[in-house]
């Protein structure tokens, strides 16, 4: 039997056993909405690590204009269809800040990069995420338009070079994805990168006759001439120099030489007096390169000499007697080359 002391230590833990079996039900109720909440995140992690990547390839494929702006600039493309070649639909074309050719090259590996984007973590999009991960202050934008898409924004926070991660943000989006390193240094992109450099800068493929002239084209000295056959085999036709006896093949090699001749520096924003200048070093150029397309299409090139012009080198920023000014027609740009690879034309 109890003791009446036992009885009465009892009485007041019976009393509220009510009481705590409602707190506990609250308590557990709170940790059950506690826990559903932040699994949300887990969930949404979860299926946008098995797309692999937060922008859809759908979007990425179907881009008609595209923009990249970062602490060297912003830089616009616009997709153009290509009228000549079959096999290559569209090409990117630079609208900002610049009008030229684009190295399309750049594009292959920028858009392979962002549909191969691998999430590692996702975070709630708030202000102190913002700032943590650089997303109010990027290191890079990118905006995408598309037939089938509204206007995307892309922007790329801190990069983080101790676990090899970046984080970014897409606009509309309520997360902010910590992603693997990313496969393309879109961060440190600038103006050189976009440009094509080559000097002679067409689809190459067409061409099916090059004539090297020394001076003018217009003063008919050749110096060598070059034809294609039905079969795609380069051959001499009438030449000076070392390529009178050299084989298809050798001649192939030179034309490929020629066609990679890259310049040092794009001419298109100078003066009026040294664009004169360069015109009055172009009057008689040292060598021009004519080249005819499949359907009769000609594209002039003309190399001048060695630039010793003391006003022409103050302003362009060169030494003398070391770069090479190139014309194109086509482009109506001046090119600034190395002339050590003037020596290709020469064959000296």
């Amino acid at each position: 039997m109890k003791s009446k002391t036992t009885l009465d230590l009892e009485k007041p833990f019976l009393s509220l056993a009510p009481k705590l079996l409602v707190v506990l039900t609250v308590v557990a109720v709170v940790l059950g909405l506690y826990t559903e909440l932040f699994q949300l995140p887990k969930m949404e992690f979860s299926k946008n690590l098995g797309k692999n990547s937060p922008l859809s390839s759908d979007l990425i494929d179907n881009l008609n204009v595209i923009s990249f702006e970062n602490k060297f600039g912003k830089f616009s493309f616009k997709k153009a269809h290509s009228t000549s070649d079959l096999t290559i639909p569209y090409f990117w074309k630079m609208t900002y800040p610049k009008e030229f050719a684009s190295n399309q090259e750049i594009f292959e590996k920028i858009f392979f990069a962002l549909k191969n984007l691998k999430i590692k973590k996702i975070l709630p999009n708030d202000e102190l995420n913002r700032s943590n991960y650089s997303i109010n202050n990027p290191l890079l934008k990118i905006e995408m338009v598309s037939d089938y898409y509204s206007r995307t924004q892309l922007v790329i926070g801190l990069i983080n070079s101790l676990d090899n991660s970046a984080y970014l943000h897409i606009m509309n989006q309520d997360f902010i994805y910590q992603v693997e390193a990313l496969e393309f240094s879109f961060a440190n992109i600038t103006l050189s990168d976009f440009v094509n450099s080559q000097v002679i800068d067409i689809d190459t493929q067409k061409i099916n006759n090059m004539k090297i002239f020394k001076g003018s084209f217009r003063n008919n000295v050749i110096l060598n001439s070059f034809e294609k056959s039905a079969e795609g085999v380069w051959k001499s036709v009438s030449s000076k120099g070392r390529l009178n006896q050299t084989s298809s093949t050798d001649i192939e090699s030179f034309i490929n030489k020629v066609y990679q001749i890259k310049a040092h520096t794009i001419l298109d924003q100078i003066s009026t007096s040294l664009k004169n200048q360069l015109k009055q070093n172009l009057q008689n150029p040292e060598y021009s390169i004519v080249l005819q397309s499949e359907n009769g299409e000609e594209y002039n090139f003309s190399f001048g000499f060695a630039l010793s012009n003391p006003e022409s080198l103050a302003q362009l920023k060169i030494e003398k007697n070391a770069h090479v000014v190139v014309f194109s027609e086509k482009t109506d740009h001046y090119y600034l080359i190395n002339k050590d690879l003037v020596d290709i034309l020469s064959f000296k």
